[in-house]
């Protein structure tokens, strides 16, 4: 099952028929906050990166599996991270009372690095 919703989710983003190249933009700083998506069939989560550019959250899509995830594998608040992420692809369903609804995201994290303990 979980074999069947990886390949659906790379074909989805990972098109080999289109044309366009996918833009990977890179992202730094600390992780200071982490939704899980309950509805995704594919354990996932939203991790909050305070990007060191913009001094803001920016909330990328984590996918078990699917996310490349580097030394210290911790993505978790608190730590410092390094990767890059697809803008605008990446979807997180909340269960909310009987149906899910979508938490914003700008995109899904490509590869992820973070440090060995917590950021100062």
């Amino acid at each position: 099952m979980r074999l069947f919703a990886l390949l659906i989710v790379l074909t989805i983003f990972l098109d080999p028929v289109n044309t366009k190249a996918a833009t990977i933009t890179n992202f730094g700083g600390q992780i200071v906050g982490m939704i899980t998506c309950t509805c995704n069939v594919i354990p996932s989560w939203v991790l909050y990166v305070r990007d060191v550019r913009y001094q803001a959250p920016l909330p990328l899509v984590y996918y078990t599996g699917v996310t490349i995830l580097h030394k210290m594998y911790q993505p978790r608040p608190a730590v410092n991270s390094l990767g890059n992420y697809v803008p605008g692809a990446g979807i997180c369903l909340i269960y909310s009372g009987n149906s899910c609804f979508t938490l914003p995201s700008i995109g899904y994290m490509f590869n992820l690095g973070t440090s060995m303990s917590i950021g100062k």
